[in-house]
């Protein structure tokens, strides 16, 4: 139990991750489910960029058992993330930048990701609340996806820098 948790933990919180190989089954599999998270963010950010609005507006008031399958077959930034992934995934291996670059992408970017994906199981409560216009009665001003994605890169750049500082302290012992 003590192994996975520690592969969570590298997993959800960059500054853990096993960027410099240690022993090639801890950092295979890191490495691995890294790429395989990192489709999440990647397919929000393509399918923001190719349709605004929710997602889910034609397919009904939640996600549910039958809408989920429809979400997956309708989405054209699927098959173009999961190549992005295993691009990442074979590049990353070879080039260390490549690890650094794409570690803190899940954890970076959650936030946009459930933006544009809202909260499975939840009555659609992100595109009901704060999409189009309706935070303005929550929080007193209208957020947008560009919002949350400038957010999210701010929270990527601090994780980025930091994991560069690291990086360079381990190579330098």
């Amino acid at each position: 139990m003590g192994e996975v948790l520690k592969l969570f933990l590298q997993i959800i919180w960059p500054p853990k991750a096993p960027l410099i190989e240690t022993s090639h089954d801890i950092w295979g599999r890191w490495w691995r489910i890294t790429c395989v998270i990192a489709v999440i963010p990647i397919t929000a950010f393509i399918n923001y960029k190719l349709k605004s609005g929710c997602l889910l507006n034609a397919l009904g008031p939640d996600y549910n058992f039958s809408t989920i399958p429809l979400v997956l077959k309708r989405t054209v930034a699927l098959p173009w993330a999961i190549v992005l992934a295993i691009l990442t995934y074979h590049l990353g291996k070879k080039y260390l930048w490549i690890r650094i670059m794409a570690a803190p992408v899940f954890l970076s970017f959650l936030t946009f990701s459930i933006w544009v994906w809202d909260i499975p199981f939840s009555n659609r409560a992100i595109c009901r609340y704060l999409h189009d216009g309706h935070s303005a009665g929550l929080i007193g001003m209208t957020l947008r996806g560009r919002n949350i994605f400038a957010a999210d890169v701010i929270i990527y750049i601090l994780f980025l820098t930091y994991i560069l500082i690291f990086v360079r302290r381990i190579k330098k012992t």
